[in-house]
């Protein structure tokens, strides 16, 4: 305290009680509060006391104020929406018994840890939400008496992208919808093509659609995809590319059994294996030159080998996992009549579809050839069998593995012959009790190779051999071979081996072009009798076959007259 007149006997009393005091000069007089003492907010009255005279100074009020809260920061400052719960320290200065953490204006129920950290929990509703949040601290006896503000940010999570449908366009596709399924997607987020913003329509948490203009898809490539949430947010996704294919050349990354060309709808029909992850067991057909599945059909167990009928009424697929053949109606694209293929020659040995082949003009009957599970493996039965509408007829004939009606009376077969390096063949005539031998030949020269394919009266083989099949006599061999479609519109044969395709005329077998084709998995599937038909035409220059990691599908000029 200062004043004057001080003497070295005077005390400073407090409340009327003498203190201990310094004396320091007749102007300065000095005591010491303890901690407790200024603990809470109040006003003691301080005189000066001389003890000799017993004479009083007049009292001074001395007030006692509460030290203003202070945050100096939060731990963590941040959380991410969807947190179950987080437990937000409050770390600074002035907090005292009766502190209080206010979240965007509400008192929370506060723990006191220390008298420099404060904490309160934080549950699923408060983090439901992206944004940012006020946090202040105040004493219960002075409320409006609060420390600055500090903010609390709760972010939108990064999201990440797992897939989309359609996984990719074509060059040329009109407007689409692009559905992309993921993470973290919170409402307002939106998809960038390419760094730009496309409209994009909230779904769920793990779905959004987004609007796709045709001037999107103009340039074959690749678009950079990325899903923005809304501020706060952690980050964009990563990035993800988004296949942009020329018309008409995609590898369609499914498990295949076997596809084929319809010409009047003019789509491609693929049996997709039991072991594929997005169409399982299902027949799908395919537009070759957008790659997009426009319809799809679950079949039954393992299908492989299909057989569609010269009106293209109906599709015959063969169900591996059930030794039964399944026919799809093609108007409606529904599965109706399912069968078995039978038992061996009167044995309990079940047999299974190796070539399926339609009778011309009776979309109700087929041929098939056998296929013998248990025996080393598996592999060839090399007989065929009628049946008519499911029901078998009473004959089966040995025919080879691969078969081919060239009419709706008359049937070829094919395989190796008597001796090596040579075909043989076997004409069968169609009778009510079944295919029945005609005539053979079983060392015409040539190399078999494992398939055939029937074209302008002659059988060509995947070995390069060609047989004159009227007169069972060999034209061939060709200085080619390998994966082997035909074309009867420009009476050409193809061969693919790896990626390399060539054109042979059908007429005077001389090779008219060869091709590679670029940037595509070559054709992976040996040339076995049991995988026939590994290269298909479809459109006016499009080709498909089975590669590594899916279905190609690709365009050549070698198919144009």
């Amino acid at each position: 305290m200062t004043g004057h007149d001080f003497q070295s006997l005077c005390e400073i009393q407090v409340g009327g009680v003498g203190r201990s005091t310094v004396f320091v000069d007749s102007t300065t007089l000095q005591t010491t509060f303890s901690a407790a003492e200024l603990a809470a907010p109040k006003v003691m009255y301080l005189s000066v006391h001389n003890r000799p005279s017993g004479e009083d100074s007049e009292r001074l009020p001395l007030r006692i104020v509460a030290f203003k809260p202070f945050i100096d920061e939060l731990l963590p400052a941040s959380a991410t929406v969807g947190q179950s719960s987080v437990i937000l320290s409050v770390v600074g200065q002035g907090f005292r018994s009766g502190a209080v953490v206010s979240w965007d204006g509400v008192d929370r129920p506060t723990a006191v840890m220390n008298p420099g950290r404060l904490a309160i929990v934080l549950d699923a509703a408060d983090l439901a939400v992206g944004g940012n949040h006020t946090v202040r601290v105040h004493l219960q006896s002075a409320p409006f008496d609060s420390s600055p503000p500090q903010q609390f940010t709760v972010q939108n999570p990064r999201p990440t992208i797992v897939a989309t449908a359609p996984r990719f366009s074509s060059v040329g596709h009109a407007d689409f919808t692009l559905v992309v399924n993921g993470t973290g997607f919170v409402p307002g987020a939106v998809l960038r093509w390419n760094d730009a913003a496309r409209p994009t329509t909230f779904v769920s948490p793990t779905r959004l659609t987004a609007a796709i203009p045709a001037g999107d898809v103009v340039t074959a490539g690749a678009a950079t995809l990325q899903i923005q949430n809304p501020d706060p947010a952690e980050a964009l996704s990563l990035p993800r590319p988004f296949a942009i294919d020329a018309a008409g050349r995609h590898v369609l990354p499914y498990d295949v059994g076997d596809f084929l060309w319809d010409p009047v709808r003019q789509q491609l029909y693929v049996s997709i294996l039991a072991t594929d992850s997005i169409y399982p067991n299902r027949l799908i057909a395919l537009d070759p030159m957008t790659g997009e599945v426009v319809r799809s059909v679950f079949v039954g167990s393992n299908p492989t080998q299909l057989a569609i009928s010269d009106d293209a009424s109906v599709l015959y697929v063969a169900l591996d996992g059930a030794a039964a053949i399944r026919r799809v109606d093609l108007a409606t694209f529904t599965a109706g009549l399912q069968f078995p293929v039978g038992l061996y020659r009167g044995t309990n040995s079940i047999v299974y579809a190796n070539d399926i082949e339609v009778r011309p003009g009776h979309p109700g009957t087929v041929a098939i050839t056998f296929q013998m599970h248990g025996f080393n493996g598996w592999g060839p039965g090399a007989e065929v069998m009628l049946y008519d509408d499911g029901v078998p007829r009473k004959l089966s004939t040995w025919s080879g593995a691969t078969i081919e009606f060239t009419g709706p009376d008359t049937l070829y077969g094919g395989g190796t012959g008597g001796s090596e390096g040579s075909i043989g063949v076997m004409r069968m005539v169609v009778t009510d009790s079944g295919a029945v031998d005609d005539s053979s030949a079983s060392d015409l020269p040539g190399v078999w190779g494992g398939d055939f394919a029937y074209l302008d009266g002659s059988m060509f083989t995947t070995g390069g051999g060609v047989i004159d099949l009227p007169r069972m006599q060999a034209r061939g061999p060709l200085a080619v071979y390998g994966f082997i479609g035909v074309d009867e519109a420009t009476h050409r044969v193809f061969f693919m081996i790896d990626t390399t395709l060539t054109a042979v005329d059908a007429a005077t077998l001389q090779v008219i072009g060869t091709q590679h084709i670029s940037r595509v998995p070559g054709i992976s599937q040996p040339y076995y009798y049991w995988l026939p038909r590994p290269l298909a035409r479809w459109g006016g220059d499009g080709f498909a076959y089975r590669g590594v990691g899916g279905l190609v599908i690709f365009r050549s000029n070698l198919a144009l007259p």
